[in-house]
């Protein structure tokens, strides 16, 4: 690993001397910026490694050999050249506005230092531009490794407080992800309250299987057999996937909508996802062809879901012929929207439980190189955190435009 590192001896010595001589000054740091200590002190921990590291390099390069003594040294500072190789880099397809460089997420991750580090993009405008610029709305970012004691404040202050010539850049901002997340007791709860009907789900279908197998579907009739099987995975199952004929009813328009509507929303998200690409050329030209408007225009896709969720409840309730007696009743009304809270609001709280207590998990470098665009992951799950009640009770739409669950989640 040392023959790599160094086996461009120049090269090694030139990034030493362009980016390092001002970045090992932590008096420097501490002069021109309001760096909190304890992040100017392992910073100057990490360069004074790095420094000593490629000044032993330098040694055994020119000696032909290490000593004991020098690959000891190496040893112990190993750690300063894997977080900078953590970095991100001069990226290719410049001439793409190839804006994101992620470096490694996964070494920024596995480092063992002698303190934490996180892993963030730092935002960066060119030095004529503003913060509004462009570099902070369409993603100019830099991913890099920085001890955990620099928050998102102090990170943009030491880097800038680096004078590298020929790069006029200007650090802005910047947003870390945790390179690891401790499991809280909120998600135990959920995690075990889950795992309740998982283990339903299991004993329900064996049950179900043994019954229809080798029992000819006997002893089914009794409340406490038919609670259990609701969850049988074998009967809903095959119900679900049924492509026997329609039962007298159905509405056939409906299921084609149905499809269209999913392979819609899957196909939106899927390669929508292609608007959030590290280059902007080849996304701005996705809005030029004329089929392109099926996947750029796919918000409209969810409206079809109003229109099969309003056909149906109109249907199945006009269905039955009810009199005018029965639908001036108030008492109707109320059942009306009870049974439509009972069957809605469970799969709503639990998709709230798992955006709360699993999302944070799924944090990583994507979540961060699009913070600036589509919003902080943290933000959304401190917000379902703190206003899960709203949407148990429906009334989101009163709040105007306060921060919201999840975008998925419609005030």
């Amino acid at each position: 690993l040392y023959e790599i590192v160094g086996h461009d001896f120049p090269n090694a010595l030139k990034f030493q001397n362009l980016f390092f001589q001002h970045f090992i000054s932590s008096s420097r740091i501490r002069n021109t910026t309001d760096v909190s200590e304890q992040c100017q002190a392992d910073v100057a921990v990490f360069a004074k490694s790095l420094l000593t590291f490629f000044e032993t390099l330098v040694e055994c390069r020119a000696n032909g050999s290490c000593t004991d003594e020098q690959k000891k040294i190496l040893d112990e500072n190993m750690y300063a050249v894997r977080q900078i190789d953590a970095f991100g880099k001069l990226p290719a397809g410049l001439l793409e506005m190839t804006l994101i460089s992620s470096g490694s997420y996964t070494e920024c991750r596995d480092l063992i230092a002698p303190y934490d580090v996180h892993y963030c993009y730092a935002d960066a405008v060119f030095d004529n531009q503003t913060n509004t610029a462009i570099g902070m709305t369409m993603g100019v970012k830099i991913a890099v490794c920085m001890p955990r004691s620099c928050n998102e404040e102090d990170i943009p202050k030491v880097i800038n407080s680096i004078e590298i010539e020929g790069i006029p850049l200007n650090f802005v901002h910047s947003n870390c992800v945790p390179t690891s997340v401790k499991p809280t007791t909120a998600f135990w709860i959920f995690m075990s309250f889950m795992a309740v009907f998982v283990i339903w789900a299991v004993v329900a279908t064996i049950v179900d299987f043994v019954l229809s197998v080798y029992y000819q579907n006997k002893s089914r009739d009794s409340t406490a057999m038919r609670i259990l099987l609701a969850y049988s995975v074998y009967s809903n199952g095959a119900a679900i996937l049924e492509t026997g004929p329609d039962k007298p009813g159905t509405l056939k328009s409906l299921a084609s909508i149905r499809f269209i509507s999913m392979t819609w929303v899957v196909a939106g998200h899927t390669l929508g996802q292609n608007a959030f690409s590290d280059a902007v050329l080849p996304v701005l030209s996705l809005w030029n062809p004329f089929l392109s408007t099926t996947i750029t225009n796919a918000f409209f896709s969810v409206d079809t879901f109003f229109l099969l969720s309003g056909i149906l409840v109109s249907y199945i309730f006009f269905k039955s012929k009810p009199s005018a007696r029965f639908v001036k009743n108030p008492f109707t009304w109320v059942m009306f929207y009870v049974h439509r809270y009972l069957r809605l609001t469970p799969p709503i709280m639990i998709f709230i439980g798992f955006y709360t207590v699993v999302l944070p998990f799924t944090n990583g470098p994507w979540t961060a190189s699009v913070e600036g665009i589509v919003g902080s992951l943290e933000d959304s799950v401190v917000a379902c955190q703190k206003y899960w009640w709203r949407n148990l009770l429906y009334i989101n739409n009163l709040f105007g435009n306060s921060p919201v669950n999840s975008p998925v989640i419609f005030p």
